[in-house]
């Protein structure tokens, strides 16, 4: 009877220090996915100041020198167009990085799964008690 408590008051220790590591180990991974996240947050809103300072300038600039060719608001048109398209392709940029982390801590959740599983055949594997 007394092995059975000791027994049981061991796997308790083991199984409030394995969700301790775990947790951690969560916490670490959510972290690494948080800085991934947010570096693409920030090519995105760079995407959307570059957009803004740049086709401004760009369609002052290319559309003065445009308009010796085709009438101003063509040429104000074109370039507006130009810079948008540089835009868009900076925004599909971040938001691929954005989209190729997962904010779900995917490694630590594979472990636990694996030892919930170690847990669960471990008495089976060494006979009967």
């Amino acid at each position: 009877m007394a092995d059975d408590s000791e027994l049981l008051q061991s796997i308790s220790r083991q199984i409030g220090e394995l969700v301790r590591r775990e947790l951690e180990h969560a916490k670490d991974e959510l972290r690494a996915n948080a800085k991934s996240l947010g570096a693409g947050g920030a090519l995105v809103g760079s995407a959307g100041v570059l957009a803004t300072y740049g086709g401004a300038a760009a369609t002052a600039g290319v559309g003065l020198l445009l308009s010796r060719r085709m009438p101003p608001w063509l040429a104000a048109f074109v370039t507006g167009a130009g810079v948008s398209a540089l835009a868009a392709a900076m925004a599909a940029q971040g938001m691929k990085q954005i989209r190729d982390h997962s904010p779900v801590p995917t490694e630590t959740l594979h472990d636990v799964d694996d030892a919930l599983g170690a847990a669960t055949t471990r008495p089976n594997a060494s006979g009967p008690a």
